[in-house]
């Protein structure tokens, strides 16, 4: 938070499992007098796994938007995980497999207009076999293996629209362009 907003008020409207809703009444670093209403998240963690020249990303129901959704594997950081922990458990449990090497590709700020919340972008190597350990909400979902440029298409096409696996991507372009 910017150390010259002044919050003036701030009360949660509504409190649920997976989000808050906060109103903020603050006066800007420019002076200006405003109201927000911020959305809280846990932050979350985007794993890009890559083996053989293939890319794990996964396929699932999402019912907010009413139809499936191409993601790389991503979830919540639990309260007693850093983010690489949760980057571990998360690519093991939607995908079965475990990294023995996690790299930070950075951190992006999922919706910065309204939504308080981080995204931690992994990629990971050198793959195992772990187990797969979904919970009842990602039942449907499928794994599916693509190649970079496939990847690139899809975005293209518009058949992957999840705006943090876009953003992860390219990240994951640039450190691959500049490492």
């Amino acid at each position: 938070m910017n150390k010259k907003t002044k919050i003036l008020e701030s009360k949660i409207i509504f409190s649920g499992k997976w989000l808050n809703l906060k109103e903020d009444h603050i006066i800007k670093p420019d002076g200006i007098e405003a109201r927000y209403e911020i959305v809280e998240r846990r932050d979350i963690v985007i794993v890009i796994a890559e083996a053989n020249g293939r890319i794990f990303m996964v396929s699932q129901f999402r019912y907010a938007i009413d139809e499936n959704s191409l993601e790389f594997p991503q979830g919540f950081i639990e309260k007693s995980e850093t983010p690489k922990n949760a980057a571990e458990r998360e690519l093991e449990e939607e995908t079965g497999y475990k990294p023995n090497s996690l790299i930070s590709l950075g951190e992006l700020w999922v919706s910065s207009g309204f939504l308080r919340q981080k995204a931690h972008v992994f990629t990971a190597v050198d793959l195992n076999l772990g187990t797969l350990n979904r919970d009842v909400t990602e039942a449907d979902m499928g794994i599916i293996e693509l190649s970079f440029p496939e990847i690139e298409q899809k975005i293209i096409n518009g058949e992957i629209k999840n705006g943090p696996t876009v953003a992860a991507f390219g990240l994951f372009v640039a450190h691959k362009k500049f490492s």
